[in-house]
C-alpha cells in the first residue's frame, strides 16, 4: 500500500487531531487513513451523482406569473 507523509502540521491541529484519535479508541493513523477514505469516498459518490444526472438537466421554461389574487379581508375577524 502506499504511504503518505504529512509535513508542516501546526502543532495545535497535531495536538487536536491526536486527541481525536484517542477519543475514536484509534491510533493517529487508523484516524487519519478513516478520515482520509471518509472523505474520498463521500467525494466520489457526489462526483458519481453529478454524472448521472447531467442527462437529466436543462432549460426549462420558467411559466409566466399571471396578476396575484386579492389579499383576504379580516376586516370582519378584527372588528373593522
Amino acid at each position: 500500500m502506499p504511504t503518505l507523509t504529512i509535513r508542516q502540521l501546526d502543532q495545535d491541529v497535531y495536538d487536536e487531531f491526536k486527541s481525536m484519535a484517542t477519543r475514536a479508541g484509534k491510533s493517529m493513523e487508523a484516524e487519519a487513513r478513516d478520515m482520509i477514505s471518509q472523505r474520498v469516498r463521500s467525494h466520489a459518490a457526489w462526483s458519481a451523482w453529478i454524472r448521472a444526472t447531467e442527462p437529466l438537466r436543462g432549460d426549462f421554461p420558467i411559466p409566466p406569473r399571471g396578476p396575484g389574487r386579492e389579499p383576504p379581508n379580516f376586516s370582519s375577524v378584527l372588528g373593522g
